[in-house]
């Protein structure tokens, strides 16, 4: 896991986390072209291998939102934990 990663070296190389942050963003942005929302994207729930290639983990609080939606409504993808700023 990234955090384990960065517990341990505590620097990641520039290069490599250029790669990283990129993969995460590719993630994200075909999650939300399939229409769903993960809703805790942390960095425990982000796996990364001895290539450096990123999975995200824990799907358990992802949603679905209708494709016609542009727009997801921040009530119901915050989890009720979190506070609606």
């Amino acid at each position: 896991k990234i955090h384990s990663k960065l517990l341990k070296d505590y620097v990641i190389d520039e290069y490599i986390t250029n790669i990283i942050y990129g993969q995460l963003l590719s993630a994200v942005a075909y999650m939300h072209e399939q229409n769903f929302a993960h809703r805790d994207l942390k960095l425990k729930n982000v796996l990364i291998d001895k290539d450096n290639n990123v999975k995200l983990v824990n799907f358990g609080q992802a949603v679905r939102f209708p494709k016609d939606e542009k727009r997801i409504n921040r009530r119901e993808c915050l989890s009720s934990r979190m506070v609606v700023s």
